[in-house]
């Protein structure tokens, strides 16, 4: 049975060194605002089992452009989403140093949108074009 438990635990071990490590910045949606349980719900958790999410409630990235440092400590991420709905200096500050502490990290830039921010023109009909 001991040989069972051992092999059990190198197999999660295995396991836990080959799932990607996360790093998540955004807003409420990625905070996970209005979900019944947002530390296991949210969409960060999703994707992994190592998981940092620092999404804010509200208030953009001012705060985690000025503190990345403290908030990413000397911890190790091989992916980092940063979900906006616009870019600003902060994000372009966050980003440079994101890039310049995790070099080899994919860094994904998730934009989200609305269909209500969509302008619809209709065609010219048509008969009325010359």
């Amino acid at each position: 049975q001991a040989s069972q438990q051992e092999s059990k635990t190198t197999t999660t071990l295995q396991e836990a060194a080959e799932e990607p490590r996360f790093l998540v910045f955004g807003t409420s949606s990625t905070y996970g605002t209005g979900l019944e349980d947002p530390w296991r719900e949210a969409y960060p958790y999703q994707l992994s089992l190592y998981t940092h999410n620092a999404a804010t409630r509200h208030g953009g990235f001012t705060l985690a452009a000025a503190c990345t440092q403290s908030i990413v400590r000397d911890d190790i991420y091989d992916v980092i989403v940063v979900e906006f709905t616009t870019w600003g200096t902060a994000l372009t500050i966050l980003s440079q140093r994101l890039r310049q502490r995790f070099p080899h990290a994919t860094l994904i830039f998730l934009r989200l949108w609305h269909p209500s921010q969509l302008k619809y023109t209709p065609l010219p009909d048509k008969k009325s074009r010359p």
